[in-house]
């Protein structure tokens, strides 16, 4: 009875958030849902650099590397024939993409657009999963924090690389043109849901917990009988699937995508994401996603003129500085982030931490009031009264 009471009301949940994009979609402007597309982007991204970091208790500093590779493979295939006719026309770019780049894509299996992209999705994501085993196969035979190392030479050597394949990434300059079908509310947030849905599976099974075995104390769970090599990279692999999903998103969000359009700020931005959230928490990387979306954006007129002392100064970098300063803040009073290893159910309502947090405080509103009421009614009484002239 209660599963399916928690059932409806995630479903009621669900049409309700549908709604909302909707009218987002119809009623708002278009950087109003520039912005919330952007949001679902990073939610994808957040919650799977999360899987590693979070759930598995390893250090990966390489999502942006996965994001670049997944990006590129959808541009490549989604990108017109004419777009990429301009590139190689362009005095600047003549003879720096191969001509085979040019009828690359996949008009020979459907004319569809959107099936076309579903696809091209799926093969970034298998792109970027194949080259993260490549990555973590070496890297989790040992012990420590190597894949920390490792990821981050990976973000930036295959950036350096994209740049100097000129004939495949037409180098620095990158590609113009990439249908813009991320734009739209309902790819980047359904893939979010599904990404939330599958991530949230997996933590809910063996693996997961395997995984959690494995960040509590690697050397017991070897003891119980996981297998800590294929636990690990099977996480990393799945991360990176996802990140090339969010990459490709991303590059068709942009329109346009360079090798410098995935670089380590990135990758930071998401740490700062489920460092805020919560490492472990979907629900906490679902918040921290939403939070470095929308609070950059709040604060942006902060790095306007602004008349201090009677006068006028502009302060640079503002936003970043705010943002440092909530993570390092969070990290003082909140180790684990805001969630910690904790997910929403809907038992919040009724637990007693829920009743004690909102009921108690309504019942000191209420008493407050009335102890107001109580002093007002007191000094009422003794007031003297007014003396009566004769």
């Amino acid at each position: 009875m209660r599963s399916s009471i928690q059932f409806l009301l995630t479903l009621l949940a669900v049409v309700a958030l549908a709604l909302l994009l909707r009218y987002i979609e119809q009623e708002t402007g278009q950087f109003i849902v520039r912005l919330v597309a952007l949001a679902g982007i990073w939610i994808v991204a957040s919650a799977s650099l999360n899987l590693v970091n979070g759930t598995l208790g390893i250090l990966s500093l390489g999502h942006s590397g996965f994001m670049l590779l997944g990006g590129y493979v959808v541009t490549i295939l989604m990108t017109p024939h004419v777009a990429k006719l301009r590139v190689i026309q362009a005095p600047i770019g003549l003879g720096l993409v191969s001509p085979w780049v040019l009828d690359v894509n996949l008009n020979w299996l459907t004319t569809n657009q959107h099936l076309q992209f579903i696809i091209c999705l799926a093969l970034g994501g298998v792109v970027a999963a194949a080259v993260g085993f490549l990555v973590g196969a070496p890297a989790f035979r040992l012990r420590g924090d190597y894949l920390a190392i490792v990821t981050f030479a990976f973000g930036e050597i295959i950036r350096i690389v994209l740049e100097a394949l000129s004939r495949i990434s037409n180098g620095p300059l990158g590609y113009s043109g990439i249908p813009t079908l991320a734009k739209g509310l309902w790819w980047t947030w359904g893939t979010a849901g599904i990404t939330i849905f599958v991530i949230a599976q997996l933590c809910k099974s063996s693996f997961g917990r395997a995984l959690k075995a494995i960040r509590e104390d690697e050397t017991a769970a070897e003891s119980m009988g996981i297998n800590l090599f294929r636990h690990k990279i099977l996480a990393l692999v799945i991360s990176a699937f996802f990140a090339g999903v969010a990459g490709g998103l991303y590059a068709s969000w942009l329109a346009a995508i360079t090798p410098g359009t995935y670089t380590f700020s990135l990758t930071f931005l998401f740490l700062v994401a489920i460092g805020f959230g919560g490492l472990g928490s979907i629900t906490g990387a679902v918040l921290g996603a939403l939070v470095i979306t929308f609070l950059p954006e709040l604060l942006r007129s902060l790095e306007g003129q602004q008349v201090i002392f009677g006068q006028t100064v502009q302060i640079f970098g503002l936003r970043q500085v705010i943002l440092s300063l909530i993570l390092v803040l969070t990290m003082i009073f909140y180790r684990r982030g805001l969630m910690g290893y904790s997910e929403f159910h809907w038992e919040w309502f009724t637990s007693r931490q829920f009743k004690a947090l909102f009921l108690g405080r309504r019942a000191q509103v209420l008493r407050s009031e009335e102890l107001a009421q109580d002093a007002w009614l007191r000094r009422s009484e003794q007031a003297p009264e007014p003396k009566q002239e004769a």
